[in-house]
């Protein structure tokens, strides 16, 4: 009697094909599944990395095959957002939970050409994961839905936020887009404009902040920079009590 077909009998060109379609769980979860030399050859095949989806366990395990074909990462992490608040289910999270500071440490030196990382529902220890630890290659950042520990009990000062001089650490970004930044505080929102030479732009959709850094904008005198940061805190302001008032005011130019 014929075994029935396996996934091993496919040609290796239509198995990475397959492997393209599916997040670094299921690829590592297949090759454990069919302890085979053949499949444990194909995770190296750098196709399969170039745009990798990871997490939320043992993050470490991905990254011995992360490299220069590494252009984006996502990481998925433990947070639960409330339905209607969009705030983490709950604030103390296990250590185990947290996003290592070891496995970006890892991700900048493995991967010289990363263009976009993505964190997803990710545990963020402001005091241990700092923006400056982030690949200095990066031109996109997203923070979707993620919860930052650990904060300023006290936030008024721009050098107490986590994105103070953003555009310092990170000289090649191009867009920062916070997802339910339910931890942002207007002063986050000037602490992204220090240490920027150029004048950048921040569109409000919901509760989503989109910060862009375009090589095209102005630059910031002393009077651009009083002047960008009133239009942020307007910017805020106006959504602030539109979400909680449907105020029929205009929207800042």
């Amino acid at each position: 009697m014929n075994a029935p077909p396996s996934l091993k009998d496919l040609p290796n060109e239509l198995l990475i094909l397959i492997l393209q379609f599916c997040n670094g769980r299921d690829i590592l979860n297949i090759a454990e599944a069919f302890q085979s030399s053949e499949i444990d050859n194909l995770l190296n095949n750098k196709a399969l990395w170039r745009k990798p989806v990871i997490g939320p366990n043992n993050l470490r395990k991905y990254l011995k095959y992360f490299g220069p074909q590494t252009t984006e990462i996502t990481i998925l992490g433990f947070v639960k957002v409330k339905p209607q608040s969009f705030k983490p289910s709950k604030q103390v999270w296990d250590k185990s939970e947290h996003l290592p500071d070891s496995v970006i440490a890892s991700i900048r030196l493995r991967c010289p050409n990363l263009v976009t990382l993505n964190l997803q529902k990710c545990v963020i220890d402001t005091n241990e994961v700092k923006i400056s630890l982030f690949p200095k290659t990066l031109k996109n950042l997203s923070l979707k839905s993620v919860a930052l520990v650990n904060l300023p009990q006290v936030r008024t000062a721009v050098t107490a936020s986590p994105f103070f001089c953003i555009k310092k650490a990170l000289p090649q970004l191009e867009t920062l887009f916070l997802e339910n930044p339910w931890y942002l505080r207007p002063c986050d929102s000037l602490a992204i404009i220090s240490g920027c030479k150029l004048k950048p732009s921040l569109a409000i959709l919901g509760s989503d902040h989109h910060y862009t850094f375009s090589e095209d904008s102005s630059s910031l005198s002393r009077g651009a920079r009083r002047d960008t940061s009133k239009h942020f805190l307007d910017l805020i302001d106006y959504h602030f009590v539109k979400n909680r008032y449907n105020t029929r005011r205009g929207q800042p130019e």
